[in-house]
């Protein structure tokens, strides 16, 4: 992000305004302490949106004044850019590399080279919204380059705003003073709308963002700017008081967002965004009237350091957190340990990039063009570093043999993925419904459903006729994408026992309609969506009464026992024959996340014994919805709870992840096909009892 002034030589000495690093300090604090601890500061990510408003405030200023005097060149703004940005950058990138390739299990590296190519090209938020999904999520979170994002959205407002706006000047000043509050309304629009119906797109690019830089250049160009038209600064602020006052406002609104903002309970950025938008406004347009006692508070000599290597500091915290987060998990010591460190160490790293790489390589005049050559054989040197972290192997022999998982098969809002895919590396592609002979029938492979198809109509799920075609399922299998990663294993003993069964497998979402809000699921049209598929599948139940019903999911505790009991007793409403088999959650892996756990044990493991895991801290929550489920099985026959997670439990309460060369989870809380296949006996076991000849009595109405 732009945090440093841009000034010719001329007027360098008076074109510094200390209470804008002041400002800069205030917006990288925020994000700093997120990162570090987000329940110290769970608005904190909001200083990004601080920094958006002012590069569009500070770009406006710097080309209305090279514009009165006559001394802009497209050129000359491009290249000032590059030595700005680019340098530490550089660095940053080519420092996380090396770090993952030596400090970090084998096949990390791989991810973040093709991160880095992308963030090389100031692509990096395109890339977050193809590969890696929300902010907020595990992907992300884990990604060294996440923070890019930001400066990828600024990037590409640089390169398109200077022509628009000189494009505007030229017709009248008046038009800009126009245009660029309307597109700023209009980017807004977009940006309110999106967070609720595209909300990943929303965040991450230009269009619903550029708004909030917008908002900055309106305020420059409605006010003239920082300079005047001789480069010295503007004396037209006027307001003191009024607009002293007004900052103090603003400031207390960025503090608000700060702590208040909660983007998974209010959707971000939305309307809320608007709280650290406009306080940045009102703020810098105390700075610029100068007489503001705030003016002075911001330039304080502490804010102003720190401002200074603001944009350092943003660069080099992200990917030191994560490595510290990632070796605090393979350490099995609290996360806030490995945050704190990384956070701590970046501090030290971003003053001395800013020292020794920032200020040297930023400067003009004499011998400008051998740090332009230094900054161009650098960006070659990182863009074919990215190129060979991006293309390593990514395998070596382990312990272990490789990963097989049929869980996308049997989801039907996914599409078959036969090829292996990231970040499991070493996953093998696993055999397609319907190759194998059996045949398949209303397998939904896509979500939305396209245009024109009748949405109400797709909801069969995936059918596999083992009795006969034509046959209403003997079993049913009712989940997220737990219940998918079991769905093989059962397809397969019903093909043995000639059982017809259905599978109801949605990746992400819970079981029960009323647990949405909570299960990362959105409104808008997936919920609408979700709405139907619900509809849809409790009535193919009432319409198949089908002998078995098999819940399987990432259980939470909050509103599970009401929601079993809602279920038992539509079934008695329905008189239908079902027995609802209660499938008790696997234990969850403390190490690996979005790692390969094949490779994190791999790493892990030093000398002949395999390292021990032990569950990760929501393991007592699953315990607690087991005792649930077995609580109300005691009271109702119709309900019965089996415990495959039985199997995944060593003696001393560590994870039994692996036996012999068969290694049992793909990822920190799935299990692979050989982990599945290892729990075959309990769901046999089930699968063997006769159907009953009327519907099971109940214990208790």
């Amino acid at each position: 992000m732009e945090t440093q002034r841009e000034a010719s030589p001329a007027a360098a000495e008076h074109a510094h305004f200390p209470a804008l690093d002041g400002l800069r300090a205030v917006a990288i604090f925020g994000v700093f302490v997120y990162h570090v601890c987000n329940a110290a500061m769970p608005g904190g990510f909001a200083g990004v949106d601080v920094f958006f408003v002012l590069s569009g405030f500070l770009i406006t200023s710097i080309i209305l004044r090279e514009k009165e005097t006559g001394t802009f060149s497209f050129g000359e703004f491009y290249l000032r850019r590059i030595q700005r940005l680019l340098p530490n950058a550089l660095a940053v990138i080519a420092c996380t590399l090396v770090l993952w390739i030596f400090l970090l299990p084998v096949g990390q590296e791989i991810d973040a080279g093709k991160h880095g190519v992308w963030t090389l090209f100031y692509a990096s938020n395109i890339y977050i919204w193809k590969f890696l999904g929300t902010y907020w999520g595990i992907p992300a979170d884990f990604a060294p380059f996440t923070h890019f994002w930001s400066l990828g959205v600024e990037e590409q407002f640089y390169i398109l705003f200077p022509v628009c706006l000189l494009a505007l000047l030229a017709l009248r000043r008046g038009i800009a003073k126009i245009a660029l509050p309307v597109a700023t309304a209009a980017s807004f629009a977009l940006c309110f709308y999106g967070t609720t119906h595209f909300p990943v797109a929303n965040f991450y690019l230009l269009p619903s963002r550029v708004w909030e830089l917008l908002l900055g250049a309106s305020l420059a160009l409605a006010g003239g700017g920082l300079f005047a038209a001789n480069g010295t600064p503007n004396a037209t602020g006027g307001g003191g008081r009024v607009a002293g006052a007004l900052g103090w406002a603003g400031l207390g609104l960025i503090a608000v967002s700060f702590f208040w903002t909660d983007a998974g309970g209010m959707g971000f950025p939305g309307w809320v965004v608007a709280l650290p938008t406009l306080g940045s406004v009102l703020v810098l347009r105390a700075i610029a009237a100068r007489r503001a006692t705030l003016t002075r508070a911001l330039s304080w000599r502490p804010f102003v350091a720190v401002g200074k290597i603001s944009y350092s500091l943003y660069l080099w915290h992200w990917p030191l957190i994560v490595l510290g987060r990632n070796r605090a998990h393979y350490a099995d010591v609290p996360l806030l340990w490995g945050t704190a460190a990384g956070g701590a160490v970046s501090i030290a790293l971003a003053a001395a990039a800013y020292c020794f790489i920032e200020r040297p390589l930023r400067k003009r005049g004499a011998g400008r063009g051998a740090r332009l050559a230094v900054i161009v054989g650098g960006f070659c040197v990182v863009l074919a570093l990215c190129v060979f972290a991006a293309t390593r192997p990514g395998y070596k022999p382990s312990r272990y043999a490789p990963v097989v998982s049929s869980l996308n098969l049997y989801a039907i809002n996914l599409q078959p993925l036969p090829a292996p895919q990231r970040p499991w590396f070493d996953l093998l592609p696993a055999e397609r419904p319907g190759v194998d002979g059996r045949g398949t029938d209303a397998v939904l492979r896509f979500w939305p459903a396209p245009a024109g198809y009748d949405r109400g109509a797709i909801f069969r799920g995936i059918l596999r006729p083992h009795a006969g075609t034509g046959a209403a399922p003997d079993v049913f299998v009712w989940g997220s994408s737990h219940a998918c990663m079991y769905s093989k294993v059962i397809d397969d003993i019903c093909a043995g026992r000639k059982l017809s069964a259905s599978f109801w497998g949605w990746a992400a979402t819970p079981l029960f309609p009323e647990q949405r809000n909570g299960g990362g699921t959105t409104g808008g049209a997936r919920d609408a969506l979700l709405t139907r598929f619900y509809a849809a599948r409790a009535k193919v139940l009432r319409d198949a009464n089908p002998r078995i019903l098999f819940l399987i999911s990432p259980w939470k505790e909050a509103g599970l026992e009401a929601d079993l009991r809602t279920l038992l007793a539509d079934l008695r409403r329905w008189n239908l024959r079902t027995r609802v088999i209660f499938v008790r959650q696997n234990p969850a892996l403390r190490h690996g996340l979005i790692d390969n756990p094949r490779a994190v044990l791999d790493f892990l493991s030093t000398g002949g014994a395999p390292a021990k895991l032990r569950p990760n801290e929501g393991e007592a929550e699953r315990l607690r919805c087991a005792e649930i489920a077995e609580r109300l099985a005691a009271e109702d026959s119709r309900l019965a709870v089996i415990a495959p997670d039985k199997i995944f439990r060593n003696p001393d309460g560590s994870v039994r992840y692996a036996a012999g060369r068969d290694f049992f989870y793909l990822d920190w809380n799935h299990l692979s096909d050989a982990g599945a296949a290892a729990a075959r006996p309990v769901f046999e076991e089930v699968l063997a009892v006769p159907p009953p000849a009327a519907p099971v009595p109940l214990l208790a109405p």
